[in-house]
C-alpha cells in the first residue's frame, strides 16, 4: 500500500520565530542523531521485504514503537543543506545552500555558513535566552560528519556553541581509515586523499586534528569510534547541566562498509552492497541502546529526549532504497526529499508513546521545537532573516493536527 500524502505541491514557506508554548518540568537532554542517506525503506519498521530478509532493527524499531513516528517528515534532497537546516533553523536558500555545488567553489564541500546565524548550540548556551531566571545553560557536544563550513576556525563546531567535537569536516569517507577520498582531479593541482577526524575541546579553542595513530593499524569503525565517545561525554556529563548532543553518524553513507560479524549476520541477502549496507544498521542499531543505557546509568533518561532523523532519502547508488517512495537522495520526488524520524522520550504524554504522528513536518522545525523545548524566549536576533520553523511538541504529543501548513518547493506528489 502507497502511503498517503497532500493532493497538491506546496511552494510557500511558513516562518514563525515565537517559541514558548511546550512547557515541562525543566529543561530537558536533546540527543539529536542524524542517520546519513538513510532512506525509507531502509529501517525495519518501513522495510517491506519478508521479516528478516532485508534490513533489520530490531533496537530501533522497538525505540521507534515505544515513541512517536513522524511520517510526514520532509527533508532536503542531499546531505549539507539539510544539516546547515538543523542547525541555523533556516532553509537551505536562505543560507546559500540549495544548489548541488552548495554555491561554493568545491562540489559537495559546504565552505561555511555566515556566521550572523547562530547554531542551535549558541542558542542553547545563552542564559539570557531563557524564560526562567537562573537557568542553567546548555553545554552542547557535535560528534561525527559536519559538513556545514570548515574553510576557517570560526565555521567550525566549538566556535558554533558546542563545547567538544569530535569528526569530520567534510562530506563522505571511509568508515575504518577515515580518509577522505579526492574526486578524480587534475594530476599536479594538490587536492589529493586526507585524513579528516577532528577532535577540539573547548569553546572557541584550538582546531586540532584526531591522533591517527590511537584509531590502531586496522582503524576505527565511524559507529563505534562516534558511539563510544558520546557514552564517554554522557558520563563525564554533569547531570545539573543540561545537554544537547548532535550525533551525525557516518553510516550509512557509502561506501558500503561494517565489520565483517555485522555483514555476515545479513548473508541471505544476494547483493553484496545491499548486504554491507544491511550490516551497517546492524552495528547502528547496537550503538543506539547502549547510548540510551548510559544516560540511565547517569540518571539522565528520565529528562531525555532522543530523536532520531535522516538528512535526506537513500542514495540508490549507494544501496540504499526508498521504496515505496518514488526517487532518492539528490532528487526532488518522494524518496529525495520524504525521511524517517522518530522521537523517543520518557517526557512524551503516555497516550503519544507508541502512536505514528501524521502532520506535515519539516527538518527546519527541530531548531525551533528543541529551543521551545528548552525554555527559550525568543529566536529574535538569531540571524539574518527569521528561522523557518515551527514548534511542534505540543502538537506531536496531543497527536493533533501540525500548526505547520506548507513547505518549501515540495516534490510532487506520487
Amino acid at each position: 500500500m502507497r502511503p498517503q500524502r497532500h493532493a497538491s505541491t506546496a511552494i510557500l514557506v511558513v516562518s514563525a520565530t515565537l517559541v514558548g508554548g511546550a512547557k515541562l518540568a525543566k529543561p530537558p537532554h536533546v540527543i539529536f542523531n542524524v542517520v546519513d542517506d538513510w532512506g525509507y525503506n531502509d529501517v525495519g519498521y518501513h522495510n517491506t521485504a519478508p521479516a528478516g530478509t532485508d534490513v533489520v532493527t530490531p533496537n530501533i524499531d522497538a525505540l521507534a514503537a515505544g515513541g512517536v513516528k513522524l511520517e510526514d517528515y520532509n527533508v532536503f534532497r542531499f546531505c549539507s543543506p539539510t544539516r546547515s537546516t538543523f542547525l541555523s533553523g533556516r532553509h537551505p536558500y536562505h543560507l546559500g545552500q540549495q544548489t548541488g555545488f552548495n554555491l561554493n567553489p568545491t562540489p559537495g564541500i559546504a565552505c561555511g555558513i555566515h556566521t550572523a546565524y547562530d547554531f542551535l548550540p549558541k542558542v542553547l548556551g545563552d542564559a539570557a535566552r531563557f524564560s526562567s531566571p537562573g537557568q542553567t545553560p546548555y553545554k552542547s557536544y557535535a560528534l561525527g560528519k559536519w559538513h556545514v563550513g570548515m574553510y576557517n576556525a570560526s565555521q567550525t563546531p566549538t566556535h558554533r556553541g558546542f563545547s567538544s567535537y569530535l569528526g569530520y569536516y567534510s562530506g563522505a569517507e571511509e568508515h575504518f581509515n577515515h580518509i577522505k577520498v579526492s574526486p578524480p582531479y587534475p594530476a599536479g593541482c594538490g587536492m589529493e586523499d586526507i585524513f579528516d577526524l577532528a577532535n577540539n575541546t573547548g569553546l572557541g579553542g584550538p582546531i586540532t586534528p584526531a591522533a591517527k595513530a590511537l584509531l590502531g593499524d586496522d582503524g576505527l569503525y565511524s559507529v563505534h569510534l562516534y558511539g563510544n565517545e558520546s557514552v564517554r561525554y554522557i558520563r563525564a556529563h554533569d547531570p545539573d547541566t543540561p545537554l544537547y548532543m548532535y550525533l551525525a553518524w557516518n553510516v550509512v553513507h557509502d561506501p558500503c562498509e561494517a565489520p565483517a560479524h555485522y555483514v555476515a549476520r545479513h548473508a541471505h541477502i544476494a547483493d553484496l552492497g545491499r548486504r554491507q549496507f544491511a550490516g551497517m544498521m546492524s552495528s547502528l542499531d547496537e550503538a543506539l541502546p547502549q547510548i540510551v543505557a548510559a544516560l540511565k546509568e547517569k540518571q539522565m533518561w528520565e529528562n531525555t529526549i532522543l530523536i532520531v532523523t535522516t538528512d535526506n532519502g537513500g542514495n540508490l547508488g549507494g544501496s540504499g532504497n526508498n521504496w515505496p517512495l518514488r526517487g532518492g537522495k539528490y532528487t526532488f520526488w518522494q524518496g529525495g526529499v520524504r525521511g524517517n524520524a522518530f522521537i523517543h522520550s520518557p517526557l512524551l504524554p503516555a497516550a503519544a508513546q507508541g502512536s505514528t504522528w501524521h502532520g506535515l513536518s519539516h527538518a527546519a522545525d527541530w531548531y525551533t521545537t528543541i529551543a521551545d523545548l528548552a525554555g527559550v524566549t525568543s529566536l529574535d536576533g538569531t540571524g539574518l532573516v527569521p528561522p523557518d520553523g515551527v514548534a511542534l511538541w505540543d502538537a506531536i504529543a496531543a497527536n493533533a493536527s501540525s500548526p505547520r501548513t506548507e513547505l518549501v518547493g515540495a516534490a510532487a506528489h506520487d
